[in-house]
């Protein structure tokens, strides 16, 4: 029998944010350690060369212990061009043109924040600059770990006739899943100034905000597909979830398939306007007021800033690109190219396109890879079966991510760099749950005999595995990060 909780329990909320900050603020200490007791001399010099050219400090004051030891170590792989973006009135950029690629709604995130509490940029502010960004980034992630955990409440909380129940089961899951992230296989990228924290936090809020929006009641929720609450949700769905997922596909390109919620909302609700069960002047207001402009504005604005702001920018100057209009022929819509700007780039600077990058040498980055994605595949494949038996109170929410964790595999493994899944699958949660059940079924983490265990012995092993291979990548990524060493 699971004993249920109140609907908000929030002294238990609050105890359990304490356990999370304390968790991320001991682990983050760990990591910093580690970078702070590493070599000092880089594998790449390029941090060095960039430092000279950004400060005006001499080399002692660059090679100072505390910038020598931990700040110019966290100047590794992509967070160089980071900080070149947002201390741009340092020097001259972009100096290259792939410097684009590198998120400019973090950029200028990071730089709002530097003007509200008033750090100039200038080279005798650098090191400040520096500091606050890489405080900035933490408190995105941990920010990030708490949404994750109301997130999770919300999805798993137990429908019944008047409502909903958060139960303790509900509870155990949520505070599993919220650590499980801080532990996040890209976490050591994480210590220093990367884009992904900001999208998985946008994703994560935005995510939280459709969940609120869904109808959950017992009486109408197992036979009608999806239906939306009126009023205020309205403005919720349409704004909240739209801003959050637009800002966080463009400061990271996958987080387009988020976009999959607004096509799965669309279709669940038409569905529910050709049936008898639900006022078709109220569905028809559901589907134009939700998925439908939601989706529409989202679309639009990622078409104008990823095809119509480079165009203007660079065309015809440029050319290569600019030159394969998508639809021949009409003048207005020339911009929609073949290949996007950010596509191009891609292929010139770093060779991403289909199956580049499976050869011979890339071997050990498939097999960094290969845990991330047995775990991916086996939460897809153990929560479809939870649907087929009508056993997943969150349907509505665990099936797109579903639809979006199988197309982002098919992406990373046939286009992208392979190993970078252990970073940018951080917007996708649904491993995170079937982890947090699969050991809850097992009774390691919970004294109360609130689940059977589980009969399904590979899943578990699986865990085992993955969660001993975290053990031992996560400290590794970020020796290796210090060290501006592959893999990145």
């Amino acid at each position: 029998m699971v004993t249920a909780l109140k609907v908000k329990c929030w002294p238990e909320q609050y105890r359990d944010h304490l356990r999370l900050l304390i968790i991320f603020v001991l682990y983050r200490l760990f990591q910093y350690s580690l970078i702070l007791v590493g070599p000092n001399d880089q594998f790449d010099t390029s941090t060095i060369i960039f430092l000279r050219k950004v400060t005006n400090e001499d080399n002692d004051s660059i090679a100072g212990f505390w910038n020598r030891n931990l700040w110019n170590k966290l100047l590794s792989w992509d967070s160089i061009f980071f900080i070149k973006g947002i201390t741009t009135e340092l020097l001259e950029y972009p100096e290259f043109e792939f410097e684009l690629m590198f998120s400019r709604i973090w950029i200028q995130c990071v730089r709002f924040f530097l003007k509200v509490i008033n750090i100039p940029l200038i080279k005798e502010n650098f090191y400040q600059i520096l500091k606050f960004t890489i405080l900035f980034e933490n408190l995105l992630h941990f920010f990030s770990v708490i949404i994750i955990y109301h997130l999770t409440l919300s999805v798993y909380a137990e429908i019944t006739t008047t409502g909903k129940l958060i139960t303790l089961y509900t509870q155990n899951v949520a505070i599993l899943s919220s650590i499980l992230f801080i532990f996040t296989s890209g976490s050591g990228f994480f210590i220093s100034i990367y884009s992904e924290p900001f999208s998985f936090l946008l994703t994560f809020i935005g995510l939280w905000f459709r969940e609120i929006c869904l109808v959950k009641n017992k009486r109408i929720y197992d036979k009608i597909s999806l239906l939306l609450k009126g009023g205020i949700y309205h403005v919720i769905y349409l704004f909240g979830t739209t801003s959050m997922f637009t800002l966080a596909t463009l400061n990271r390109s996958n987080c387009i398939l988020l976009g999959l919620f607004y096509l799965y909302d669309l279709f669940c609700l038409s569905i529910n306007l050709m049936s008898t069960r639900s006022s078709s002047l109220k569905v028809l207001k559901q589907i134009i007021i939700g998925p439908l402009l939601s989706g529409t504005i989202m679309l639009i604005v990622v078409v104008y800033y990823w095809y119509f702001v480079p165009f203007k920018t660079f065309c015809p100057t440029v050319g290569e690109w600019c030159k394969t209009p998508l639809i021949t022929g009409i003048e207005y819509v020339k911009f929609i190219t073949k290949q996007s700007f950010y596509s191009f780039v891609q292929n010139k600077y770093w060779n991403v396109g289909f199956l580049n990058y499976w050869t011979l040498s890339n071997i050990p980055n498939f097999l960094i890879a290969v845990p991330q994605f047995l775990i991916l595949i086996k939460s897809v494949q153990y929560f479809q079966l939870k649907i087929r038996k009508n056993n997943q109170n969150g349907k509505h929410t665990i099936m797109p991510l579903i639809i979006i964790t199988i197309l982002f595999m098919l992406v990373i493994l046939s286009v992208a760099h392979v190993q970078i899944i252990n970073r940018v699958s951080t917007f996708i949660p649904l491993h995170l749950w079937y982890i947090s059940e699969v050991i809850l079924s097992h009774n390691l983490l919970s004294s109360n005999k609130i689940l059977e265990k589980s009969n399904n012995k590979f899943d578990f092993l699986l865990i085992k595995l993955y969660l001993g291979w975290l053990f031992f990548w996560i400290p590794i990524q970020t020796i290796l990060f210090g060290l501006f060493l592959p893999p990145a």
